[in-house]
């Protein structure tokens, strides 16, 4: 399975723009959401979800932590360690996106 997995922001077309490559459409889009950044992910979400493309939401508990992030980064790639997965870790925060870079690089 394809999947990309993005990170949510206040600037949506970051996310977006990228599904509309034939090269990177992927079979689902999970999007991991801060506390913070609640309502712009939903959007976004809601947004891929009119792509035709099945879209889920990966909660980010603490958003300030380096450690905890990568560890969520961590699990779940190790519920996806057979999928060919595709990261953009143009948006998030800072935090999020050296965690995304740190844990799938």
């Amino acid at each position: 399975m394809k999947i990309l997995l993005c990170l949510a922001s206040d600037h949506l077309p970051a996310n977006i723009l990228p599904l509309e490559s034939p090269d990177i459409r992927p079979d689902v889009v999970y999007v991991a959401v801060t506390k913070g950044k609640k309502e712009k992910g939903l959007e976004l979400i809601e947004q891929i979800k009119t792509m035709g493309i099945k879209t889920e939401c990966l909660d980010v508990p603490n958003e300030n932590s380096l450690h905890d992030m990568n560890t969520l980064f961590e699990n779940w790639l190790l519920t996806h360690d057979t999928d060919n997965i595709i990261v953009n870790i143009t948006g998030g925060t800072k935090i999020m996106s050296l965690a995304a870079y740190q844990v799938f690089s």
